[in-house]
């Protein structure tokens, strides 16, 4: 991209990519990449990571760490990673800046791990422009985020409609933190209707249950996933939940899935107790969720800064961040002491 930066991105940039690749994304024109044909839900087990968009202290993308995430995913052994989700700040990023991190995430992945893109838009349109440009750009698979206020007969619509113009794998994302969210004939019928739709990412009140009446009622296999709360992590895997969808401590969260798949339950266990006072934090809210995993992604040296865009996030630097810098810095250590933890080195981009 032409520019330069130090860790400490001392200089605001505004990353933007050159004007023909930027225009070609957003048309839909093919940039000549490869697009899988199979689907890849058979590997997505254990854990998909949804990671944090990484900025510098003045606010800007911070470029340098954005390249170290994308790798630090492929050392933690995540077999699909989320771009686009809520925990990546979506909605405060720029058209520019969300074409950096897929393009980063793009070029630096060399097919270790999948690529899932959120697409998410107020309208249709938006939407299935989004999803077709995923499509041509060489993109595996979208998760389907739609917006609220829709009726049961408008939802399946928009469903299909941006299905039909995107990759040949959709997942949909069933989000509410107040109630149990789409209903289940909604979702059985979109899997009935749309034989792209292959994955569930369930993040309702009891979703663990919502999953597992859904897996008994469905009329074909479909891979399910859970995305919240992180303190349910392994009673999820533990009720036949095919991967949970966390946001940091990605390495140490993949050992503990693998570890439940083998059956060893009780030493998964064991080592989840270290982390549940950490996680006790995130489960408060979004933006306290947000701010406590920069915070890790800094003391695991991915991160330059956990400076975050999302309103009230900032609130942590209150009371509770002494008690909960110590929390991340046992969670790192723990990670370490599992041989999980390696040296990232910072690159002049």
């Amino acid at each position: 991209l032409g520019t330069s930066r130090s860790d400490e991105c001392a200089t605001r940039r505004v990353f933007r990519p050159p004007g023909r690749a930027r225009k070609a994304f957003w048309s839909g024109a093919s940039l000549n990449m490869t697009q899988p044909t199979t689907c890849p839900t058979r590997r997505w087990r254990g854990v998909l990571a949804v990671p944090n968009t990484p900025f510098c202290r003045d606010g800007s993308l911070d470029l340098g760490s954005l390249q170290r995430l994308a790798d630090y995913m492929a050392f933690s052994g995540t077999p699909a990673v989320l771009l686009f989700g809520v925990a990546a700040e979506t909605g405060f990023l720029t058209e520019g800046e969300r074409i950096v991190l897929f393009s980063t995430f793009q070029e630096r992945s060399e097919g270790r791990y999948d690529l899932i893109v959120s697409v998410a838009a107020d309208s249709l349109a938006e939407m299935t422009r989004q999803a077709k440009a995923v499509r041509h750009n060489g993109g595996m698979a979208i998760n389907i985020r739609l917006p609220g206020g829709l009726t049961s007969a408008e939802q399946l619509h928009w469903i299909s409609a941006v299905a039909n113009e995107g990759p040949d794998t959709i997942m949909l994302q069933d989000l509410s933190f107040h109630d149990g969210g789409f209903t289940d004939d909604l979702l059985l019928s979109a899997i009935e209707a749309i034989p792209q739709l292959v994955s569930l990412k369930i993040e309702t009140v009891d979703s663990i249950g919502k999953i597992m009446r859904l897996r008994k009622a469905s009329p074909r296999a479909v891979h399910f996933c859970s995305g919240h709360p992180i303190s349910s992590f392994l009673d999820a895997l533990a009720n036949g939940v095919d991967a949970v969808m966390p946001t940091s401590l990605t390495p140490t969260l993949c050992h503990l899935a693998r570890l439940m798949i083998s059956g060893r339950e009780d030493e998964a266990r064991r080592l989840f107790s270290e982390l549940q006072p950490l996680f006790n934090h995130m489960i408060v809210g979004l933006p306290t969720s947000i701010a406590v995993n920069k915070k890790l992604r800094v003391a695991e040296a991915v991160f330059s800064t956990d400076y975050c865009r999302f309103p009230d996030a900032s609130k942590l630097r209150g009371g509770d961040a002494p008690h909960v810098d110590r929390l991340v810095s046992d969670a790192v250590s723990l990670q370490a002491r599992l041989g999980l933890h390696p040296r990232l080195q910072a690159e002049n981009v």
